[in-house]
């Protein structure tokens, strides 16, 4: 059996960026940071945060962890990654994620788990948005 793999990847440095209150205005590092959707999909895609904040937003209460230690919990705002991935188009065979950060973090998620309603790309965290 083949499983092919979808390849999510953030990619830039955003530290020292200066960040709006307001959620509307898009961070000064947009030209910096990049989510990169390629692979398994009939359309990569190459995503800047000032995409991600054209595209419908969704807020999800949670709890952020790391290593089973508690990091953060609030109100998480972005774009469900479902449909991130309907847009990339999902060739046969896709059945797993990859996400792969520029600092050599990477994860693997189940493609069926992608599309649950509370998985999403979070940009904003408390109507923050994040750095």
């Amino acid at each position: 059996m083949f499983f092919a793999l979808i390849s999510l990847s953030f990619l830039g440095n955003i530290a020292g960026a200066e960040f709006s209150d307001d959620p509307t205005e898009v961070a000064t590092a947009d030209s910096e940071w990049m989510l990169v959707v390629d692979g398994a999909v009939n359309q990569p895609l190459n995503l800047t945060l000032s995409d991600l904040a054209t595209m419908p937003r969704t807020t999800v209460n949670s709890v952020l962890y790391c290593m089973g230690s508690l990091v953060v919990a609030g109100n998480w705002t972005g774009v469900k990654l479902g449909f991130i991935l309907e847009n990339a188009g999902l060739q046969n065979g896709a059945a797993s994620l990859t996400f792969l950060a520029s600092d050599g973090y990477g994860v693997l998620l189940d493609l069926t788990e992608s599309f649950h309603e509370n998985v999403i790309i979070a940009y904003e965290l408390n109507g923050q948005q994040l750095s």
